[in-house]
């Protein structure tokens, strides 16, 4: 039976946000904290991007490094580099530096292997999200997968949004919630996770997707998916997963990351991203 991997990392609490300079230095670019004359000392943000980068390719690196902030610099960087490590979880003899990617046809991320080797590496599939601070990984090998995460409350004018872009239906359970923010952002996630793994996109796909029953059953132009969703909601963020597969999921829960100690130099055994301060138990919900 696969074993899913989910993970969490939030880069502004507990001992993460320790790291991280505080009033405007995150609006800062990158580079003043770790090449400019006011660089910081190594334990602040410009190490912690450092020792991300080390794992990425010089793909990722140029991109970290085009953002106009450092908060976005960073959150990118800590994403690929924790995804990274999930991969390697699965495959424990692959260095998290030594994964390569290709892009689909509609520029969804993937493993760039041989296919020669259909039980190797080339099964998994995996899926990415970052919303600041906020970061989820999902990495599989049951069937084509997609997560989102968003900060929570729901922005502000959410009502608005639920009515430019969720079908009639999805808005009448959203104003009889008695959570409607939450639920929003439910909503909001699960669509944004399953057109993930379907690979279409937001444009292509949220138009025809329809989901009922809080977000338990799942059809797109009107056929039912047959998929598994898990969802997982806290007072500071609405997480959802969806595996495109029939089969039960095991059980699974949504792994802390804590960047404070990251060292890319360091061995990454088979618990290497086990959560040091909470593993909690996501819900399972049944896409038919």
């Amino acid at each position: 039976m696969d074993r899913v991997c989910l993970v969490h990392a939030n880069l502004a609490s507990g001992s993460s946000a320790l790291l991280l300079p505080q009033g405007p230095g995150l609006l800062d670019p990158v580079a003043c904290h770790v090449h400019g004359p006011g660089a910081r000392i190594p334990g602040t943000l410009g190490r912690l991007f450092c020792q991300c980068c080390t794992l990425l390719d010089e793909t990722e690196r140029a991109s970290a490094c085009r953002f106009r902030h450092a908060r976005d610099s960073l959150l990118y960087a800590a994403a690929h580099a924790l995804l990274r490590l999930a991969l390697s979880r699965h495959h424990p003899d692959i260095h998290p530096s030594a994964w390569r990617f290709c892009r689909g046809r509609y520029g969804k991320p993937r493993l760039a292997v041989s296919r020669a080797c259909p039980q190797g590496p080339g099964r998994l599939r995996f899926s990415l999200s970052h919303a600041w601070p906020h970061i989820a990984v999902l990495v599989t090998r049951s069937g084509h997968c997609g997560v989102d995460i968003e900060p929570s409350p729901a922005p502000a004018g959410f009502e608005t949004m639920a009515q430019t872009v969720f079908p009639a239906e999805e808005c009448a359970e959203l104003r009889a919630s008695s959570s409607p923010q939450r639920h929003f952002l439910c909503l909001w996630t699960a669509r944004e996770a399953l057109c993930k793994a379907l690979g279409c996109g937001f444009p292509r796909g949220f138009p025809h997707l329809l989901l009922r029953r809080n977000c338990t059953s799942f059809f797109l132009h009107g056929r039912p998916l047959p998929l598994q969703n898990l969802a997982f909601c806290t007072s500071s963020f609405v997480l959802s997963a969806c595996i495109l597969t029939r089969n039960r999921l095991p059980g699974t829960t949504l792994q802390e990351f804590d960047l404070s100690g990251f060292d890319s130099s360091r061995n990454f055994p088979e618990d290497g991203i086990q959560c040091q301060a909470m593993q909690q138990q996501v819900h399972h919900c049944s896409g038919v």
